[in-house]
């Protein structure tokens, strides 16, 4: 062989050997970032739906306070059902079941 065909080969094998270091580099640079990325997203899905979850449950709340407040018929069934309460002179008769 001579000289040229020996420093074309060379510079073949350097710039494959670049080529391959740059695809290696960039491989380790960008996994690690794209697990990270990947991680993260999963996480702000999760928030999201408990963050809807919660507000859902801020409604129904909201709903129900307001009822209590303006709605006697509510909470005279509050009253009566969850607490036990009655009108003076009411007499409450409780039946068990068989």
């Amino acid at each position: 062989m001579n000289k040229k065909g020996l420093s074309l080969s060379l510079k073949s094998v350097l710039i494959s050997l670049l080529i391959i270091g740059i695809v290696i580099g960039s491989i380790v640079l960008l996994v690690p970032r794209w697990v990270a990325k990947s991680k993260l997203s999963g996480k702000q899905k999760e928030l999201e739906e408990k963050i809807a979850k919660r507000e859902e449950k801020y409604l129904r709340l909201k709903e129900e306070l307001d009822a209590l407040e303006n709605d006697p018929v509510y909470l005279e069934k509050i009253a009566r059902d969850d607490l036990g309460m009655k009108r003076s002179g009411e007499v409450i008769y409780k039946f068990e079941d068989d």
